[in-house]
């Protein structure tokens, strides 16, 4: 009875649906007109009644709506204007809306904050343009991780003729910029630009301001600067040599002609300013990198009577102001108790983090967490603590699946993007988990998508050389695996040096000689060979060979290297010889054979059962052992993700995705681990932009090339029967051929020097800190977040140099990743 009450709740909240409101520009100034966006998922949210807000006025006959659908997921949005008359903070109370169908729905509470307009007036009335970067904030000193909020004020006379103005262009170093791009496509740097008028002097001024903020992520001292470019327009009057009485004003200004110039405008700066380091958090803390106000709190949601494979729910509420991609989730480990990685879903005002907890076996546990945050205008740290016994009770006749069930409908579900903001969805006992499902098969090994790899495919269809093709197939697939598999280069330098081995061993030459030889040569061939330790002993290996010959002889060679005749000599060379060629022909065709083939379902069902450590390193070996496969780095990417290191499974679900470009199933996970890490999602199409990336990416860089190469063919097997086809058509085919080889090789060098560069590279789990030397004497100039896309420019010992947006550094070798 009290499931069915739950899911009858949970079906009426569906069929009313959540509404979500949010207010842009999110810090609008006094007189400024926003909108209150009020967006659903059944039809336009109409309010019933607008709250009465105190200041706020709202300007009911002016809306805007509209609609999006992404992937089958449709929103309808409502903008209702209003102006704050006084800067401030305000409070928009919830109220009632009609959802759609004659339901209604109740809105959240939206915080507002009304900024005022400091714009200051020129120092010199009569100049035709000026410009001015200002704090929005009356101080200079702040900590690292606080955004510092800037306006740009840029003063152009009336009377001047503008054809055009940009973006400003600020300079400041070490600096991270908020992401404005949902509230400004054009530049995600700004806000969207304010445009009024003012008079100073008795001079009107045409006034555009630029808002924006940005967080340091070096300590010491900046100086904000910047300069602005517009174009003016200028006339060009243009006469005649001869000197015309008649040629006035009126006539010249008929055969004048219009051009613009540009002018760029320095923006006077605010000064210096000053950045210190946070302090130490507070013992027995972890502190979550969240620089600014914030306010946690912790909520535990658990069944009354929680029994052994019943669900918990760990909550933890964010409220407040700051820049929330800072957050760094801890991890939670209890003992007796399964603990999933958490989810994070961003919602008005601030986000919600929920962790899933399983109890695996009856008892007591005592959870202890404390989190901190740090305020900057205090200049202390905020903490958020919770202490609560957990107790499970034993499961009443609970079947041996029932854990594994439990188990599977506890997946945490996938977090909204960064820029999607949603409020809470309803829970629900069949809601999709985070990451589909898994690979069932390895699938064949696929090679670099470069291209470099497909270049004997490419020879057959230029020349026609099927036998160089097949010939380039095979070396290729064996270089493959060696480049993948540390073991088989071993094992292929052995197998090289073998038979000269052999054939110095068969000449007649002493005892001593032929010892030397053998204790010099054969036990390094051999460790090799069966992929043993480099430096073993002979002693060892007579222990790991089965051939009692062979064994005997590496046995007499290790202990006559330290006790010389000790023991008889080796009598029969012969038998030697022969057991150690048969020892190579058998390993011969052990490398033949299918390399860890029970390791990949060994890997799944360590998965399966939850165990996602073992299913994370069986899928590595797997895939050290095979060569790079979509499949297998698509496993690796959800083993990693469940194991609680997402910019690891980032990784994995990119390098599948560059091998299998057209599988959703990767793309899905890819997304997931995006939107764990705070990222944006990818493979959107919200733009002509993205429509293009879209196509470039339907193919590989190998996929392109071929494509190019059979418009080739194509278009010389035209021009051979040229004599045969209308002239019409024969023009035709060929522009189309011609045009399919253009686009091909444009896509081709499009991917090769973006998204397949031998330069990417991602930020493990953990994150990083950039310095100025490759040592760790160097100073650190900033922090890097997991999973964060780098690109490589150096490599020196240790240490990489990578630039990451316009920011440069040296950081550990082991901290990034390559994709390829």
């Amino acid at each position: 009875m009290k499931r069915f009450g739950i899911s009858v709740f949970l079906f009426a909240a569906a069929l009313l649906g959540a509404v979500e409101a949010e207010v842009r520009p999110a810090q609008p100034l006094a007189g400024e007109v926003f909108q209150l966006l009020l967006t659903g998922e059944k039809e336009y949210p109409v309010p019933e009644k607008l709250p009465e807000v105190p200041g706020i006025q709202w300007l009911a006959n002016s809306t805007s709506r509209s609609y999006r659908n992404i992937n089958g997921q449709a929103s309808y949005t409502l903008g209702i204007a209003a102006i704050a008359a006084r800067p401030g903070a305000y409070q928009i109370p919830s109220f009632t809306v009609r959802n759609g169908r004659g339901k209604t729905a109740v809105t959240p509470v939206v915080t507002l904050k009304v900024l005022a307009d400091d714009a200051e007036s020129p120092a010199d009335a009569q100049a035709a343009m000026y410009g001015k970067i200002r704090l929005t904030e009356d101080r200079k000193t702040y900590y690292l991780g606080e955004e510092v909020g800037l306006a740009i004020d840029l003063f152009i006379r009336a009377d001047a003729q503008v054809a055009g103005l940009s973006y400003p262009d600020l300079q400041i170093p070490h600096a991270v910029f908020r992401n404005y791009r949902q509230e400004n496509p054009e530049n995600s740097r700004f806000a969207q630009p304010l445009r009024r008028m003012r008079t100073v002097d008795g001079a009107r001024y045409t006034v555009w301001s630029f808002r924006t903020a940005f967080r340091s992520i070096a300590a010491g001292e900046i100086t904000p600067e910047g300069s602005v470019k517009v174009e003016t327009v200028v006339q060009d009057r243009r006469r005649s040599g001869s000197r015309d009485p008649f040629d006035d004003d009126f006539f010249s200004g008929v055969f004048s002609s219009r051009r613009t110039t540009g002018r760029t405008i320095g923006l006077a700066s605010p000064g210096v300013l000053t950045f210190k380091p946070l302090p130490p958090a507070p013992a027995n803390t972890l502190f979550t990198g969240l620089v600014g106000s914030w306010q946690m709190q912790f909520t535990l949601e658990q069944p009354a009577g929680c029994k052994v494979g019943e669900i918990m729910t760990l909550r933890l509420r964010l409220v407040g102001e700051g820049p929330a991609d800072l957050l760094k989730l801890p991890r939670i480990d209890l003992t007796g108790f399964r603990v999933y990685p958490p989810e994070t879903r961003k919602e008005p005002g601030g986000m919600t983090i929920s962790w899933q907890i399983i109890p695996l076996k009856p008892g007591k546990n005592r959870l202890q967490l404390a989190l901190a945050s740090f305020d900057p205008l205090s200049g202390q740290y905020q903490t958020a603590s919770l202490d609560r016994e957990l107790e499970a009770k034993p499961a009443e006749r609970l079947p041996d699946t029932a854990v594994a069930v439990a188990v599977a409908a506890a997946v945490p579900q996938t977090a909204a993007p960064a820029g999607d903001v949603r409020g809470p969805e309803p829970e629900s006992a069949d809601r999709n988990s985070t990451l589909l499902y898994l690979k069932k098969a390895p699938g064949t090994p696929e090679t670099r998508p470069d291209g470099s790899a497909m270049l004997p495919f490419y020879i057959l269809l230029l020349v026609a050389g099927p036998l160089v093709w097949l010939i380039a197939c095979v070396i290729r697939r064996r270089s493959e695996q060696l480049e993948n598999s540390e073991s088989l280069r071993r094992k292929q330098r052995a197998k090289a040096a073998a038979g000269p081995l052999c054939r110095r061993l068969k000449q007649p030459c002493t005892d001593d000689r032929w010892e030397d030889l053998f204790r010099r040569e054969v036990p390094p061939l051999l460790a090799d060979h069966l992929d043993l330790p480099p430096g073993i002993s002979a002693g060892e290996l007579a222990e790991k060979v089965e051939d009692p010959t062979l064994a005997s002889a590496l046995r007499y060679v290790g202990k006559n290297a330290y006790l010389p005749g000790v023991s008889a000599g080796i009598t029969d060379r012969d038998a030697v010889v022969k057991a150690l060629k048969k020892l190579f022909v058998l390993l011969l065709f052990a490398a033949l054979l299918p390399l860890g083939a029970d390791d990949f379902s060994e890997a799944g069902k360590a998965y399966d059962k939850g165990n996602f450590a073992r299913a994370e390193s069986l899928y590595s070996q797997f895939l050290q052992q095979r060569g790079s496969s979509a499949n297998v780095l698509y496993n690796l990417g959800c083993a990693a993700y469940m194991n609680g290191r997402p910019a690891a499974a980032l990784r994995y679900f990119d390098e599948a995705l560059r091998l299998a470009p057209r599988d959703s199933a990767i793309l899905e996970n890819l997304n997931a681990a995006h939107a764990r890490l705070g990222q944006n999602p990818e493979g959107r199409v919200n733009s002509p932009a993205d429509l293009l990336i879209f196509c470039r990416d339907i193919l590989r860089p190998d996929g392109w090339l071929l494509t190019a190469c059979i418009a080739w063919c194509f278009f010389f097997c035209i021009l051979a029967c040229r004599r045969k086809i209308a002239a019409p058509a024969w023009n035709s085919m060929a522009a189309a051929a011609g045009v399919v080889m253009i686009l091909a090789l444009t896509a081709y060098f499009a991917q090769i020097r973006s998204v397949y560069a031998p330069d990417r590279a991602f930020i493990m789990d953990g994150g990083t800190r950039m310095r100025s030397l490759p040592a760790d004497i160097g100073t650190p100039e900033g922090g890097l977040a997991p999973g964060q896309e780098v690109k490589i420019l150096e490599e020196r010992g240790d240490y990489v140099l990578i630039r990451c947006g316009h920011l440069q550094g040296w950081i550990p070798a082991e901290d990034c990743r390559r994709i390829w």
